[in-house]
């Protein structure tokens, strides 16, 4: 979320690409782990961003999807926030607490 709003403010920024940081998954989806135990997912600051300080963190440049391999739950959320998304051959999207 920081990071988004740095680019909001950054008049040099004209578009923001969000990726996964490895080559296995774009994003997993949020720590279930986490959620289970309480624990806040969201900026402590600012809940209004939404999951990951995106979902709900609206600016006014373009913000694009790189992705690679997985993108679950969360991660898929993420992606069909973005304004494109670019994904590889590899790439798969789903939300597993959809039983199909």
């Amino acid at each position: 979320g920081d990071a988004l709003q740095a680019a909001q403010d950054d008049p040099e920024i004209r578009a923001v690409v969000i990726t996964g940081s490895g080559d296995k998954s774009f994003c997993a989806g949020a720590d279930l782990k986490a959620l289970s135990r309480g624990e806040n997912l969201f900026h402590p600051d600012h809940t209004d961003w939404g999951f990951a300080g995106y979902v709900s963190h609206f600016i006014d440049k373009p913000t694009i999807a790189a992705v690679g391999g997985t993108a679950r739950g969360g991660g898929m959320t993420i992606a069909i926030s973005c304004d494109l998304i670019v994904a590889a051959s590899d790439a798969t999207f789903g939300y597993p607490e959809i039983d199909a």
